[in-house]
């Protein structure tokens, strides 16, 4: 547990301190000039290809698609996850997702996880998510993958519980008869 805590720490670090040369404006050569960073990729946890397996039987897990190669610690399972976040930040700024998205689809949110796979966020409201919409999203996310050199891209589909909180705001009505209520408007929160 502790060696998991560690390597989450090590993660934020990197995502904070250097990311990727695309996505946070370092370049190859003021990676290789930094001995920090060198050392924090250095520390960076081999995959382990294998928990898939164990997320697909939690309860909450609707489906789980692709695999997480096995990749040795450091440089290369860093430039894994590095490729992971480029798919991610691709699909957010081109708003890829953004019919499946809340109000309009079942996703809350989308990230990438710590052990080198991308979770999808399914609002549960207690009705199952079709298998054509999860058919949609996965054709989106391979496009992205596919530009970045992920083949096969682990994905997590997960229910989670979103709060909704209602309230009404009247209309001011400056006529003789009696002020209506408008329709609810919905405010979300993450759970």
């Amino acid at each position: 547990m502790r060696h998991i805590r560690h390597s989450v720490l090590i993660l934020l670090i990197l995502i904070q301190v250097i990311g990727n040369a695309s996505a946070y404006g370092y370049s190859d050569e003021e990676i290789e000039d930094n001995p920090y960073v060198q050392e924090r990729i250095a520390d960076f946890p081999a995959t382990d290809p294998e928990i898939l397996k164990s997320i697909e039987k939690r309860p909450d897990v609707a489906a789980v698609f692709g695999e997480i190669p096995e990749l040795n610690a450091g440089k290369e399972s860093f430039d894994f996850f590095v490729r992971l976040k480029n798919v991610h930040e691709k699909i957010v700024d081109e708003k890829a997702l953004e019919g499946y998205l809340l109000p309009e689809g079942p996703v809350h949110s989308y990230r990438v996880a710590a052990d080198n796979y991308l979770i999808i966020d399914l609002c549960r409201d207690g009705k199952k998510v079709s298998d054509e919409t999860i058919d949609g999203i996965n054709e989106i996310i391979n496009r992205y993958a596919e530009n970045e050199s992920v083949g096969n891209i682990p994905i997590v589909y997960e229910y989670v519980d979103v709060f909704v909180f209602y309230y009404y705001k009247p209309i001011i009505n400056f006529e003789d008869k009696p002020a209506e209520i408008s329709e609810y408007d919905r405010i979300q929160y993450d759970a």
